[in-house]
C-alpha cells in the first residue's frame, strides 16, 4: 500500500486543517456553548453576549436569535428540525425551527425557573427539569406537556435519555431518578455526593447478549464513577482511582462497554467495565501539564480528540499509543470539543469565546471515469485525479458544499438538492459549460461524453444534454404510471442502463434515442445497483437479497450469478486493464474481492472468486486498473493498495523461480496467458505448462495453446490446434476445443448453438455415441438414421443387447436391398439366433446364400452348443477344419472323412487318424497322423500293423523322436534280435542305462561308444571306461575317463599302454593344464620312469599343447638341428615351419635363430624345385645362401657344394663358381666329388675367372638402406628382414602371407609344377583362397 498525491493538497496537514474560526467579538468574551447539528448541517454556539448563532458547515452565519437572558443550555431534537434554548432565570423554552428559521417559545407553566433540557434520542420528547425538581415532559409531535410529581427536592442539573426513551435525572439533593417518557416512575435511588454528568450506556458482560443501555453512570462529586445497573440494582459500583490522577474532568463511554476519563492533572485513562476486568486500566498516560479539559469520542472517525490548556490532541482507540494529531491554538485555552456526527468537523471552544472549527474528514463524495475519479478536495471544492498520472490534478473552487460530484471523460459535475454544476475539465480546462435544475432532489448523477443522467429522490432519472449544444432530453421510466421506480442509473458512451424496484433492467440507447433492451428478474426482486463495464456490453447487479449477477443483453449466458457475493456492497470497479475481472468492495472496505469472468471459453461463463484483500484500514472505494486499487482516506488522501490477486506479478526477470511460480498462478487466474507462458518458460516446469495448456483451451486462445504444446513436444495436438486457426466463429471454435479436452457434452452444446449443428451429430457418430447420434439425426438428418441404427446395432451385438440390436437392425433396413440391407438382414438373422429361434434363423440364414453369413451363424450356434447345424453352416461357409471339428465331436464320421483331405490342422487329422485306427483302416489311419506330424503314431502302426520296420527305423533316426526310438528299440529286442540297432534307438530314447545294459550284456560297446559319440554325460562316459578297465582295454579306458574329466585316472592308464598311447597322454596334459600331471608325463617321456627316453618330438608336442611356444620353439629348433644333421631337410623345414606359423598365430616373438635356420632349409628345398625348373639364377642364388652356411648341412656338404659350382657356373656367377669351386677341391672333400663334375670343378679353380654380375639391390624395409635382394640381414640395422616365401628373395616381400602375400602367379605356377614344400608342410603355405585369385586355362 502507498500514499497516493490526491486531491486534498493540504492533505498533510491531516486533522490540523483548519475550516473557520468563530472569533470572541461574536460571542462576547468567556466561555462558549456549541452544539452541532445531529447530521452535521449547524453549528449552534452562544457566549456572554445573550446571543444565540447558527452557522453552517462553512461557518456562514445562518441566524442569530437574541435571548433575555444569559443562555443556560443548548438541544437539537434527534431529527434536526428544532434547537431548543434554555435560558438562566427562565421558566420557558426557545424553539428555533431550521426549515423556518423562526422562533417560538414554550411556556412551562411553572413558577420555578428551568435547570436543564434534553430532546429523545429516540422520540420527540423533551425534558425540562426545574430549580425545585419538577419534571415536564414535551412532545414537539402533540405540543402536549406533561408535568410529573416532583421526586427531586432541589434543582435537577444532570440528565439523560437511553435507547427504550427512559430518561435519568440527577440534582443537587443526591438523588437519581429514572423515568418513562410519559413521565412514569422507574427507579430511584440516594448516592453520596452530587450527581454530575449523568450518562447511560451498556456495561460488557460476560456473554453477549442484545444491547440495551441499562447501565446509568455518572461523576459523583469529580471523584469517583458510579455505575448503576437497572438490571442489577442491589449491586452498584463505584470506581475509584489514583490520586495522582486528580479530580474526573469528563468520561465517556465507547465501543462495546469501555470508558475513558480526563483528570484533572492532565491524565487520560481508558477502563473497561467487563466485570472480569473492572478496575485494570488497560491505557493511561499523562497528556497535559495542566489539566484535561474535555473528552469528545467520535464514532464514525473512531478517533478521541482531547483538549488541556492550549493543545488539542487526536488518538486512535484502535491503538491508544498512537496519538494521531498533536497542534495548538496560540494564545488561547481550549475550553470544550464537539464533532460532528460524521466526524467531519471538530470545533474547539476557547474560555476566551472564540470557536476554532476544523476539517478532519472529507466528505466521501466521490466519482470514476475509466483511470480518473473525483472528490472533495475540500468542503467547498472539488478534485480531478487520474490514478496513472496522480500528480497533474485539477482543483475547482465551488462556493457550495457539494452533496454529489459526477465525473465523465470531458466534464465534472457536482450539485446539491435539485441543482448541478457542469465543469469542462479537459485539457486542464475548469470552466463552468452548464447548470441544470432538476424536477427533484437529485441523488445522484452519472455523465458520459455528452449526456448526463440524474436520479432523483422520487424515483426517476432524468437524461439530457451536458452542454446547451445538446438539447435531446428525456425522464424515465417512460410509460406514464409506472409504479416502479429507478433505482439505480449508469451511463456509459452508448447506453443509459437503469433498474427499478421491480427488478427490470432497462438499455436504452443513447444513438438511437430508444430502448434496446428489457430484462426482468427473478421474483421481481428489486435492482440496488448497476455497475457496467467501460462498454456497457455486460453489468454487474445486486438484488434486494444482496445477491450478485453479471448481465449481458447481447450474450448467450444473459445471465450468470456470482459466487460467494459479500452481503454489503459499496462499489464494483471493473479493471480498466484487465476486461474481465472486477473488484467488489464491501462497506468501508474492510474486503475487497477480486473476480474474474470469461465470456469466451468452452465452458459455460461463470464468475470466479479468485482472492480476497483486506486493507488495513478503512477506505472508500474508488477504482480498480491492473490489480492496484485505488481508494479514498479519511483526509482525502488518495491511497494505492496492491490486490492480493496481482501481489506476486512482476516482470519474469525480476523474479524468483518460487515467486515466478506464485506469479504464473495469479496470471493463470486472471487469464493473463501471454504472461502465464513467459513465467512457465522461465521456470521450466511441465506442471506449468499443463495447466497453461488447460486454460488456453479452455479461453479459446489458439496460439498460447499451441505454443506451449509446442513445447512440451504434444505434436498432435499442435496439428490438432492449427487447423482451428482459421475457424473463426466463437461457438465452432469452443466446440472444436471441448472435443479435444474430451468434454463431448459440451462439445455438443457449443456445436448445437454454431452455425454447423451438423458438427454435433458428426462427432457423436464418430465416438460411437449412438443413443445421442440418432436423437441429433432425428433433429438435423433424418436420412442417416438407417446408418447409424445399423452401426449402433453392431455396438449392442457386440456388447450382448441382442433384444435391442435386432430393433436397430430392423430400423437400419431401407428396402433398397444395398449392402445396407444385407448387412441389417444379416444382423436380424444373427439376433434370432442369439435369441434361441434357431430353426427361424437356420432357414432365413439359408435363404439368403452368403458365405460370410454362413460362418457368423455357425459359430453362433456353436456357442449355444448346436454342433451338427453349426457344422452344416462351417461346411456351407467354407471352414472345413470348424465342420470337421464339430462332425468329429457328434460322431458324424462320414461328414467327417469327405472333407478331411480339405483341412489341414494337425490336430484334426490326429484325431481322424485315432478314428481310423480304431475302426482298423490303418493305411487311413496311417496317412493322417502323417499329415497330423504325429510320427509316433506312424513308427508303431509300421512296426505293428503294416509290416515295414524299414520305414519305421528310418522315421526313428530321422525324426530322433524318444517314444518312435523306445517302440523300435523294444521292436528289435522282441522281435528280430538286433541288439546293436536296439542299443542305438535306446540312446535315441535317451534310454542310456538300458542301452549300456544291453551292450555290456551283448558286447556290443563299440557300438553304444559310436552312436554315443560326444553327446553322452560324464558318468555315462565313465562308465564305459570302467567296463574298458574291467575288460583291460586300457587305451580305451583311458581314452574315456579323459571324456568324463578322470585326468588322474586317464593319464594313468595312458602312461601304462606305453609310448604308443604318448599322444593321447600329450593331449589329456594339454587339456587338464595340470602341474602334476605335466610333471609326471615329463618324467616318463624323459624316460625317468622307465629308464627308456622317448621321441624328442613328444616333448616339442608337449610343449605346444601346453601353450609353452617359447619351450616349444627351442625343442623345435633341437629337433630340427638333429633332422638336419642327419639329412632329413624336409622333415626339419616342416618342424620348424609348424613352429613358425604357431608362434605367428599366437603374436610370440619368433626367435631369430629359427627364423634363419627355416630360411636355409627353405632356400635348400626351393632350390631343387628352381633347378627342375631351368632356373639356374635361381637355383644359384639358393645354393649360395645354403653353401655359406655349410657347416649346418654335414650330411651332405660335398654334393651341396657340387651343385652350387655346378649351378653358379651355369647361371654366370663365375666368381662364386670359383669360391666354392676352391673349397671342393680340399683333400678332406676332393675324393668324395662326383666324378662326373670333379673334372670340371678342377678346371674351373684352375682357370678362375673373376667375372660376376652384380645382385640387384632393394631398400631395407627397416632402415632404407640399399641391400642385395637374396640377402636377408641388413649389415646396417642388424634385423633380419622379411621375404617371400617362393622366391626367398626381398624385393617379393612386399605382400607376403609369410609375412607377407605371395607372387600370384609364381606361386601358382610352382604349385602346378611341382608339389611345394612336400612332406609335414605340404599344403600349408599357399591356402586354396589365394591361388583361386588368379585365373588358368585348363
Amino acid at each position: 500500500m502507498y500514499a497516493l498525491a490526491g486531491p486534498n493538497k493540504d492533505a498533510s496537514e491531516g486533522m490540523k486543517r483548519e475550516l473557520f474560526v468563530l472569533s470572541s467579538k461574536q460571542h462576547g468574551g468567556g466561555p462558549v456553548m456549541q452544539c452541532w447539528h445531529p447530521d452535521g448541517l449547524l453549528l449552534s454556539t452562544t457566549g456572554q453576549n445573550k446571543v444565540v448563532h447558527i452557522f453552517d458547515r462553512s461557518g456562514a452565519l445562518v441566524d442569530e436569535i437574541s435571548l433575555a437572558a444569559p443562555c443556560q443550555q443548548l438541544d437539537w431534537a434527534k431529527d434536526g428540525d428544532l434547537l431548543a434554548i434554555s435560558q438562566q432565570e427562565s421558566n420557558s423554552v426557545l424553539f428555533w425551527d431550521k426549515n423556518s428559521r423562526k422562533t417560538t417559545t414554550l411556556d412551562t407553566n411553572l413558577k420555578e425557573s428551568v435547570s436543564f433540557i434534553a430532546w429523545s434520542k429516540v422520540g420527540p420528547q423533551l425534558a425540562i427539569g426545574t430549580t425545585r425538581g419538577n419534571l415536564l415532559i414535551y412532545n414537539k409531535k402533540t405540543q402536549r406537556k406533561t408535568p410529573t410529581i416532583a421526586r427531586h427536592t432541589k434543582a435537577i442539573t444532570t440528565g439523560a435519555w437511553n435507547g427504550k426513551n427512559y430518561l435519568a435525572l440527577g440534582g443537587e439533593d443526591k438523588q437519581i431518578t429514572v423515568t418513562t417518557h410519559e413521565g412514569e416512575p422507574v427507579e430511584q435511588t440516594v448516592v453520596k455526593s452530587e450527581p454530575l454528568d449523568i450518562m447511560f450506556s451498556e456495561m460488557k458482560a460476560d456473554k453477549k447478549s442484545q444491547k440495551t443501555e441499562s447501565t446509568i453512570s455518572l461523576n459523583l462529586g469529580r471523584k469517583t464513577i458510579y455505575l448503576y445497573n437497572l438490571t442489577d440494582r442491589d449491586n452498584p459500583i463505584e470506581l475509584a482511582f489514583q490520586p495522582k490522577y486528580g479530580t474526573i474532568t469528563a468520561y465517556r463511554w465507547f465501543g462495546d462497554g469501555y470508558m475513558m476519563l480526563g483528570f484533572s492533572e492532565g491524565y487520560f485513562v481508558v477502563i473497561s467495565t467487563h466485570m472480569k476486568e473492572i478496575g485494570q486500566e488497560l491505557f493511561s498516560s499523562k497528556l497535559f501539564n495542566s489539566a484535561l479539559t474535555d473528552i469528545c469520542f467520535s464514532a464514525a472517525l473512531k478517533k478521541t480528540a482531547v483538549c488541556g490548556d492550549n493543545t488539542i490532541k487526536v488518538v486512535d482507540v484502535g491503538n491508544w499509543k498512537s496519538v494521531t494529531d498533536t497542534f495548538m491554538i496560540e494564545n488561547e485555552v481550549v475550553d470544550k470539543l464537539s464533532w460532528t456526527k460524521d466526524g467531519t468537523i471538530l470545533s474547539v471552544s476557547t474560555e476566551s469565546g472564540a470557536v476554532y472549527n476544523f476539517l478532519t474528514k472529507i466528505p466521501m463524495i466521490n466519482a470514476v471515469s475509466d483511470t480518473r475519479w473525483s472528490c472533495l478536495a475540500s468542503l467547498r471544492a472539488v478534485s480531478v485525479v487520474d490514478s496513472l498520472v496522480p500528480d497533474r490534478n485539477i482543483v475547482i473552487d465551488l462556493d457550495f458544499e457539494p452533496l454529489f460530484v459526477a465525473l465523465g471523460p470531458l466534464h465534472v459535475s457536482v450539485g446539491v438538492n435539485n441543482h448541478a454544476w457542469f465543469y469542462k475539465v479537459a485539457n486542464d480546462s475548469q470552466a463552468m459549460v452548464a447548470k441544470k435544475e432538476y424536477l427533484g432532489t437529485v441523488e445522484r448523477i452519472t455523465i458520459n461524453q455528452v449526456y448526463a443522467a440524474a436520479l432523483l429522490q422520487e424515483g426517476r432519472v432524468q437524461l439530457h444534454g451536458i452542454e446547451p449544444s445538446v438539447t435531446q432530453s428525456k425522464l424515465f421510466p417512460e410509460k406514464e404510471g409506472d409504479e416502479a421506480s429507478i433505482t439505480c442509473c449508469e451511463l456509459t458512451k452508448d447506453f443509459l442502463i437503469y433498474g427499478t424496484s421491480k427488478g427490470v433492467i432497462v438499455y436504452f440507447s443513447l444513438s438511437d434515442w430508444t430502448q434496446l433492451s428489457e430484462y426482468k428478474h427473478d421474483k421481481g426482486l428489486a435492482i440496488k445497483g448497476v455497475w457496467p463495464n467501460p462498454t456497457g456490453s455486460r453489468i454487474v447487479f445486486v438484488d434486494a437479497n444482496n445477491d450478485g449477477y453479471i448481465y449481458s443483453p447481447v450474450s448467450d449466458d444473459q445471465l450468470v450469478q456470482i459466487p460467494k457475493f459479500p452481503i454489503t456492497v459499496s462499489r464494483v470497479m471493473w479493471d480498466s486493464a484487465d476486461a474481465g475481472v472486477f473488484v467488489v468492495a464491501d462497506l468501508e472496505c474492510e474486503k475487497l474481492y477480486t473476480y474474474t469472468f470469461h465470456a469466451f471459453s468452452t465452458t459455460q461463463a461463470v464468475a470466479t472468486q479468485i482472492a480476497t484483500s483486506k486493507p488495513a484500514e478503512r477506505y472508500v472505494a474508488v477504482l480498480t486498473h491492473n490489480g492496484v486499487f485505488t481508494a479514498i482516506g479519511d483526509t482525502g488522501l488518495g491511497v494505492k493498495i496492491t490486490l492480493a490477486s496481482h501481489e506476486y506479478i512482476a516482470p519474469p526477470n525480476t523474479l524468483t523461480v518460487d515467486k515466478a511460480k506464485k506469479a504464473f498462478n495469479q496470471c493463470l487466474a486472471l487469464g493473463r496467458l501471454k504472461d502465464c507462458w513467459e513465467l512457465s518458460m522461465k521456470c521450466k516446469d511441465k506442471d506449468l505448462w499443463s495447466q497453461l495448456c488447460k486454460q488456453a483451451m479452455m479461453l479459446l486462445d489458439i496460439d498460447t495453446a499451441i505454443n506451449v504444446y509446442r513445447q512440451v513436444g504434444d505434436a498432435a495436438m499442435v496439428l490438432a490446434l492449427h487447423k482451428l486457426r482459421s475457424v473463426e466463429e466463437k461457438h465452432l471454435l469452443a466446440g472444436h476445443i471441448s472435443l479435444l479436452l474430451q468434454d463431448y457434452q459440451q462439445a455438443e452444446y457449443l456445436f448445437l448453438q454454431s452455425s454447423r449443428p451438423q458438427m454435433a451429430l458428426e462427432m457423436r457418430r464418430d465416438l460411437l455415441h449412438w443413443e445421442q447420434a440418432l436423437k441429433l439425426a432425428a433433429k438435423l438428418n433424418p436420412e442417416t438414421i438407417p446408418i447409424l441404427s445399423k452401426e449402433y446395432a453392431l455396438q449392442l451385438e457386440g456388447k450382448g443387447d441382442w433384444k435391442k440390436a435386432i430393433e436397430m437392425y430392423s430400423k437400419g433396413v431401407t428396402g433398397a436391398n444395398d449392402e445396407q440391407d444385407r448387412q441389417c438382414t444379416a444382423g436380424i438373422i444373427r439376433m434370432t439366433l442369439r435369441l434361441g429361434d434357431t430353426q427361424k434363423g437356420i432357414s432365413m440364414c439359408l435363404g439368403v446364400k452368403d458365405k460370410t453369413l454362413y460362418r457368423e451363424c455357425a459359430a453362433i450356434l456353436e456357442s449355444m452348443k448346436q454342433y451338427a447345424e453349426a457344422a452344416a453352416l462351417y461346411e456351407r461357409g467354407g471352414v472345413f477344419e470348424k465342420a470337421v471339428t464339430l462332425y468329429l465331436q457328434v460322431k458324424n464320421h462320414q461328414a467327417a472323412g469327405a472333407l478331411i483331405d480339405k483341412v489341414t490342422s494337425p490336430k484334426l487329422h490326429g484325431q481322424y487318424g485315432k478314428l481310423m485306427e480304431e475302426q482298423r483302416r490303418y493305411p487311413d489311419a496311417e496317412k493322417a497322423y502323417s499329415v497330423a506330424k504325429e510320427i509316433d503314431s506312424v513308427i508303431r502302426l509300421n512296426l505293428e500293423f503294416l509290416g515295414n520296420p524299414e520305414k519305421a527305423f528310418n522315421l526313428a533316426r530321422e525324426t530322433r523322436s524318444p517314444e518312435g526310438a523306445r517302440l523300435v528299440a523294444k521292436f528289435c529286442q522282441s522281435k528280430i534280435g538286433d541288439f546293436k540297432t536296439a542299443i542305438e534307438f535306446l540312446l535315441v530314447a535317451k534310454l542310456s542305462d538300458e542301452a549300456f545294459v544291453l551292450a555290456q550284456k551283448h558286447n556290443e560297446m563299440e557300438k553304444y561308444t559310436d552312436v554315443l559319440g560326444n553327446a553322452g554325460t560324464p558318468e555315462e562316459y565313465k562308465r564305459v571306461a570302467q567296463y574298458y578297465e574291467s575288460k583291460n582295454d586300457l587305451l580305451n579306458a583311458g581314452v574315456f575317463y579323459m571324456t568324463c574329466g578322470s585326468y588322474p585316472k586317464a593319464l594313468e592308464l595312458f602312461l601304462q599302454v606305453g609310448e604308443s598311447a604318448a599322444d593321447k597322454a600329450i593331449e589329456l596334459v594339454g587339456k587338464a593344464k595340470q602341474d602334476t600331471l605335466t610333471r609326471q608325463l615329463i618324467d616318463f617321456l624323459m624316460g625317468d620312469t622307465d629308464g627308456i627316453p622317448k621321441d624328442p618330438n613328444y616333448i616339442f608336442r608337449l610343449y605346444m599343447a601346453l601353450d609353452n611356444f617359447e619351450q616349444a620353439a627351442n625343442t623345435a629348433i633341437i629337433i630340427a638341428r638333429q633332422e638336419q644333421e642327419l639329412g632329413n631337410y624336409k622333415i626339419a623345414h616342416g618342424i620348424l615351419f609348424d613352429t613358425y606359423k604357431d608362434l605367428e598365430m599366437r603374436r610370440i616373438k619368433i626367435p631369430n635363430e629359427l627364423k634363419q635356420n627355416l630360411m636355409l632349409l627353405h632356400s635348400y628345398v626351393l632350390a631343387k624345385i628352381l633347378m627342375k625348373q631351368k632356373d639356374h639364377m635361381g637355383g644359384a642364388r639358393m645354393l649360395t645362401r645354403v653353401a655359406k652356411n655349410i657347416s649346418k648341412f654335414p650330411s651332405h656338404i660335398v654334393g651341396i657344394l657340387t651343385s652350387t659350382v655346378v649351378e653358379c657356373h651355369r647361371a654366370g656367377l663365375k666368381s662364386s663358381a670359383h669360391n666354392f669351386a676352391s673349397i671342393l677341391v680340399r683333400p678332406e672333400y676332393r675324393n668324395q666329388i662326383d666324378a662326373k663334375y670333379k673334372r670340371q670343378i678342377e678346371q674351373i679353380v684352375r682357370k678362375p675367372d673373376r667375372t660376376e654380375e652384380h645382385e640387384d639391390v632393394e631398400p631395407c624395409p627397416v632402415c632404407s638402406d640399399p641391400l642385395p635382394v637374396t640377402q636377408l640381414d641388413c649389415t646396417s640395422c642388424k634385423n633380419f628382414v622379411p621375404y617371400c616365401i617362393v622366391t626367398v628373395r626381398l624385393r617379393d616381400a612386399i605382400a607376403c602371407v609369410f609375412p607377407s602375400l605371395c607372387v600370384f602367379s609364381q606361386l601358382v605356377l610352382f604349385c602346378l609344377v611341382a608339389s611345394i614344400l612336400p612332406g609335414p608342410s605340404g599344403g600349408r603355405i599357399c591356402t586354396a583362397q589365394r591361388v583361386i585369385r588368379v585365373a588358368f586355362s585348363k
